[in-house]
């Protein structure tokens, strides 16, 4: 069990440390205020907030833009809006890049770091933190900070609806953005142009989930030392999750699985009873692993690994009803065909390894070694949307 342990680490570490860039259409503003148009990397929060990874055309090298070096940079398809502002967390000064989430009598700014914070800045251009702590826990039960909501209250002070709101308020950037409008919706009454900018997609981290649904067959090898060896043709049903997020690679994301097969197969003459010499049974599965796919072009290669583990419990066989969880890895490799930009066919060998397992009776659960395992190779396909 340490050696799948070490393998689903070794996995799920690899896709963190193989960040890909997500390059979208976009434009720069200079110290100067002019704009420059071309290329931005869109990455997590953090990253955007550090750095813009800009250029002027796909096949060039980045240039990295400081916060001290432009004034701000936009995505024009999610509408995401940075900005460079010096900000005091913890009394201590820093310049950044926040984002911009509404632009009106009273702007408004997110920046993330351990915590949220939400910066208000009035015409003044007096800058108000807000922040929320995490949550803890005492004696068994949830404590969490609701101070922000104080905050709030004397920061609209002069807007009654919002003050008497405040305690229903969450904290995310949908709550806050709908504050600052309504504010500023009824505040801006000298009949001058009032221009709000809001970013159209709140509180989006760039987690993306793709379902898929395959057929296919299994070949069974079973060692089991009370049955024959031998290949076992039989279907299998499945579906999978993925978690992506093109922010931080889109070649690489996060997998669940889980399928349904058959086995049959015939039981060793020197253990069986004659009057049944064959089993057949029922095999849900689950795996949980890394997929890796290369989409650039409309046909792509996969590559998948992780842990699984198989539920085997006997319909007809000999002797007492005996029912086998075995669990292991399993390796993936196939490609995909584009019919859609989130639509595909695929194709998939797999093979599954599970030299681990343990007897499930209602008499007894219990480990057991020698040569009770199982090796699988499926054939899959199936289509993604």
């Amino acid at each position: 069990m340490n050696k799948l342990l070490i393998l689903f680490i070794t996995l799920c570490l690899s896709t963190m440390l193989c960040a890909q860039s997500n390059y979208e259409h976009g434009y720069i503003i200079t110290n100067q205020q002019d704009t420059i148009s071309g290329w931005i990397n869109l990455r997590t929060n953090k990253n955007n907030q550090k750095r813009c990874e800009f250029k002027t055309d796909l096949k060039l090298a980045a240039k990295i833009y400081l916060p001290e070096d432009i004034a701000g940079y936009r995505f024009t398809k999610s509408g995401k809006y940075y900005v460079s502002r010096e900000i005091r967390l913890n009394e201590t000064p820093q310049r950044v890049f926040v984002e911009f989430l509404v632009k009106g009598i009273m702007n408004l700014y997110y920046y993330e770091d351990d915590i949220n914070y939400y910066l208000f800045e009035n015409q003044d251009g007096k800058m108000e933190v807000i922040s929320q702590k995490p949550e803890r826990i005492e004696n068994m039960i949830a404590h969490k900070d609701y101070e922000y909501t104080g905050k709030i209250r004397y920061l609209f002070r002069d807007y009654q609806p919002i003050v008497q709101m405040a305690d229903k308020l969450a904290f995310d950037q949908k709550s806050m953005m709908g504050v600052v409008e309504e504010y500023h919706n009824e505040v801006c009454t000298t009949g001058e142009s009032c221009i709000i900018f809001k970013n159209e997609h709140p509180d989006d981290i760039g987690l993306r989930t793709k379902i898929s649904v395959y057929a296919g067959l299994l070949l069974s090898n079973n060692y089991n030392h009370a049955v024959r060896s031998g290949n076992n043709v039989s279907p299998v049903l499945g579906v999978q999750v993925n978690f992506i997020n093109p922010r931080w690679s889109k070649s690489f994301g996060l997998q669940l699985d889980a399928s349904l097969s058959q086995f049959t197969g015939e039981y060793d003459k020197r253990y069986a009873n004659m009057d049944a010499p064959s089993y057949k049974s029922l095999a849900p599965s689950i795996r949980l692993g890394v997929q890796y796919i290369y989409p650039k072009y409309k046909i792509f290669p996969i590559a998948e690994a992780g842990i699984a583990c198989t539920y085997l419990k006997e319909i007809k066989g000999i002797g007492t009803l005996q029912q086998f969880l075995y669990y292991g890895y399993y390796l993936a490799a196939g490609a995909g065909y584009k019919i859609k930009t989130s639509h595909a066919l695929f194709v998939k060998l797999v093979y599954e390894d599970y030299p681990y397992s343990m007897w499930v009776s209602r008499q007894q659960v219990r480990s057991v070694g020698g040569n009770y395992k199982i090796n699988l190779l499926q054939i899959k396909a199936g289509y993604t949307f």
